[in-house]
């Protein structure tokens, strides 16, 4: 399995990519270091609630990491938790593609089968992900999440990003059918929550999946 770290530049390398104030970013952060520091202190500080209906949607987790960013912004550049102005969007482009907030959402990575390239992109459910061939993420945001298993800090929410909670009603058509089930991973089984899930997690199954080396 690769490296946390080795995702994490992959991801950055994607940001880079992107030209005007995120190419600046990368001119300012070269390694990222500074913009991963400001994610992981968003994932600490900022709810990334699946619940339905969520208590934190998915604009105030976006606003919730604005704020992160733009504090550690106005830091003076000599301290360690400065993050320079041009990498603001970065961080903030990073929670807005992402499923907090949004319950049943997943992100998905979509393969090209003539380039062989893997992108991101946020589908309503598993099954919209697996309509169209793709591989739903076991991350929040889509700077981490692919190519799967995914690694970051919006994996953290999941023990070392070992499972994806999604709506029970994605995989019904799955568990009462004969046809292959090409959402469940080698090694994976489905539990039900328990009956302390607080309110709204009863209509979650638990998805855990073992990547084999």
């Amino acid at each position: 399995m690769r490296s946390f770290a080795a995702t994490a530049l992959g991801a950055w390398l994607v940001l880079a990519s992107v030209p005007g104030a995120f190419a600046n970013c990368a001119a300012d952060d070269p390694g990222g270091s500074k913009t991963l520091a400001a994610r992981q202190q968003v994932a600490t500080d900022c709810t990334c609630d699946h619940s339905s209906p969520p208590t934190v949607n998915h604009g105030q987790y976006v606003q919730c990491a604005a704020g992160v960013a733009k504090t550690r912004s106005s830091l003076a550049s000599t301290d360690p938790n400065f993050l320079p102005t041009t990498c603001k969007g970065a961080v903030k482009k990073c929670a807005a593609h992402s499923t907090c907030g949004k319950p049943g959402f997943v992100t998905c990575c979509l393969t090209n089968p003539t380039t062989g390239a893997t992108k991101c992109k946020i589908k309503s459910s598993a099954m919209k992900c697996t309509d169209k061939q793709g591989t739903p993420g076991t991350c929040s945001s889509c700077c981490d999440a692919c190519p799967p298993p995914g690694s970051g800090p919006s994996c953290a929410a999941s023990p070392s990003g070992a499972f994806l909670d999604i709506p029970v009603a994605d995989f019904e058509p799955l568990l009462c059918s004969s046809a292959p089930a090409p959402l469940i991973s080698l090694g994976a089984k489905v539990t039900p929550p328990p009956p302390s899930a607080a309110s709204g997690a009863a209509n979650v199954a638990r998805i855990y999946v073992v990547h084999v080396a």
